[in-house]
């Protein structure tokens, strides 16, 4: 073949290729994909088989909370440890996706994660208190795998429900998360 004269049956290939690509891969049935992923992740956590996230979760995977500033994520690693630190302090916990949303490589969440406070979450001690709390987040995907993902919920609503913040009954009381006393 010469340099300039192209060939029909080549870029008949390539078109082809492509055809194939889009079919497979339809924005909304990239979107069905990722829902996937992240109800397969959801259903590791909630088993504790945290072998199963190296499927669907990335090795460079970022985690971004302003709820836990301090829990820094920057690594599939990194997650699985802070899942533990939670499995730990919240054995009993459930984990409900109430409704994904997807487009394109995003999956937006909306749960509400359950349990009751048995073990010591970092250096708060065990509290026996349950939580009802809902969160939500963002998870991206590339390739089929959550890559990053931007996760939050009510801190305050939470510690209250642990007996660590007053409620603002207590505040117009005059109690302070000092004089707050919690159910063993």
């Amino acid at each position: 073949m010469r340099h300039g004269n192209y060939s029909a049956i080549p870029i008949t290939l390539i078109a082809a290729f492509f055809l194939m690509a889009a079919a497979c891969c339809s924005p909304r049935e990239e979107a069905e994909r990722n829902k996937e992923v992240v109800e397969q992740v959801a259903a590791a956590i909630m088993a504790y088989d945290y072998d199963t996230l190296d499927r669907y979760m990335a090795e460079d995977y970022k985690r971004h909370c302003q709820a836990t500033p301090d829990a820094k994520v920057e690594s599939l690693e990194d997650f699985k440890n802070l899942m533990r630190g939670y499995e730990n302090a919240f054995p009993d916990a459930e984990m409900k996706l109430e409704f994904l949303v997807a487009e394109g490589d995003l999956v937006a969440i909306w749960g509400k994660y359950l349990g009751t406070h048995t073990g010591p979450m970092g250096d708060i001690p065990a509290t026996g208190q349950k939580v009802d709390s809902d969160f939500g987040g963002v998870h991206r995907l590339v390739d089929g795998k959550i890559v990053e993902t931007w996760v939050t919920w009510d801190n305050v609503t939470m510690l209250q429900q642990l007996g660590l913040f007053p409620t603002p009954e207590e505040m117009a009381a005059g109690s302070s998360p000092d004089t707050l006393e919690s159910d063993p």
